[in-house]
């Protein structure tokens, strides 16, 4: 049901992800979710508010949802330097075993922060040392950047 939802967003042309879906039942099909969403950096807050109404009406009438809120991930879209190190470390994350997912990838050039979020699966036993080594590659492949990296869950 969650994948079909979080899908069901991803047809708007503005998202390139959703993620962090969250649904609490108030019974039978009364619900009230949240959701996270990834769109381009260049987005004015009258798009992004106008694409959040969109979205809110939209997964309403299809699936009877209030949506709460809706965060926002900003993409990176205007940089190439900056897409080349999404795409080396995104290469770096996902050559790791166990590991799912990475999404909410942004890098702030003014602070030099890197924020993402990696999901590694519950069945695998390290998982904490998985994230760690993770967190380590990162950090001595782009030592001029603070991390700001999360362990995030599959929902």
């Amino acid at each position: 049901f969650t994948n079909e939802i979080k899908a069901f967003i991803c047809q708007e042309p503005e998202v390139s992800g959703a993620y962090d879906l969250i649904l609490h039942s108030y019974g039978p099909d009364k619900y009230i979710g949240s959701v996270h969403i990834e769109i381009p950096d260049t987005m004015r807050a009258d798009e992004i508010d106008t694409l959040e109404r969109r979205i809110m009406g939209k997964i309403y009438k299809k699936y009877h949802i209030i949506m709460a809120g809706i965060g926002i991930y900003s993409v990176n879209t205007t940089d190439d330097r900056v897409m080349a190190i999404r795409t080396r470390i995104t290469r770096l994350v996902m050559s790791h075993e166990g590991v799912l997912q990475m999404h909410g990838f942004y890098v702030n050039s003014e602070t030099m922060t890197i924020t993402f979020d990696v999901i590694i699966d519950y069945a695998i036993d390290n998982r904490k040392e998985i994230y760690e080594h993770i967190y380590q590659e990162v950090s001595q492949e782009y030592p001029e950047y603070h991390l700001d990296m999360a362990m995030d869950v599959d929902i």
